[in-house]
């Protein structure tokens, strides 16, 4: 039986193509999130959303609960976002980006409706965009941050930031090629978490 895998991100988590003037979609099978359901190993609940931060305010929680309590329990709930928390804060800091993430952390493992779901936090790959000189050091610190959050809590931890994820022309979006490496090496990290629980 396929494990349920509730996926909340960002544009990245959604599929956005940085190449379309409008800002269109990648085709379902060209996201990550489609090329790991078509495995068919996994059953993907895709949540991506452009522009999304780590949730922090009252509605942000609110849209959270809508969706957790509309695809009752996941089997695992993989979260990977901060990068626009990086080009949102005045003064972009992974610290407190982590302490963000660390409080959405703590309210998702109280919530009835994942309460049985394995946590797995997922470090984005880091932001290469050489005008913005602080957003790209605190992107690169991301990773250890994350890593501290993941083992205060005792959850799963995977850091994007080291798979070499190919991104497009604007240093912050998968190309299609990451989209394909994205996919790999969450379903490596996937199986690795339901093999340590059997």
């Amino acid at each position: 039986m396929s494990k349920r895998i509730f996926c909340y991100g960002d544009s990245n988590t959604y599929g956005f193509d940085p190449r379309s003037y409008f800002g269109s979609r990648l085709p379902e099978t060209r996201r990550w999130t489609g090329l790991l359901q078509a495995g068919g190993a996994w059953d993907i609940l895709p949540f991506g959303e452009n522009g999304r931060e780590i949730p922090h305010t009252e509605a942000a929680f609110r849209e959270l609960d809508t969706l957790l309590r509309s695809s009752p329990g996941p089997d695992c709930f993989a979260v990977m976002l901060g990068t626009n928390d990086l080009f949102q804060m005045p003064q972009p800091s992974a610290q407190a980006i982590a302490a963000r993430m660390e409080r959405l952390l703590h309210w998702v493992r109280a919530h009835p409706a994942a309460k049985d779901a394995a946590l797995l936090l997922v470090a984005p790959p880091v932001v290469d965009v050489p005008i913005c000189t602080q957003i790209c050091r605190e992107s690169a610190a991301l990773g250890a941050a994350y890593c501290g959050v993941a083992r205060r809590l005792g959850i799963y931890f995977a850091d994007a930031g080291a798979w070499g994820i190919p991104t497009a022309c604007d240093g912050v979006h998968f190309s299609e090629e990451g989209h394909a490496v994205f996919a790999r090496r969450m379903s490596a990290c996937l199986h690795g978490i339901f093999t340590e629980q059997r």
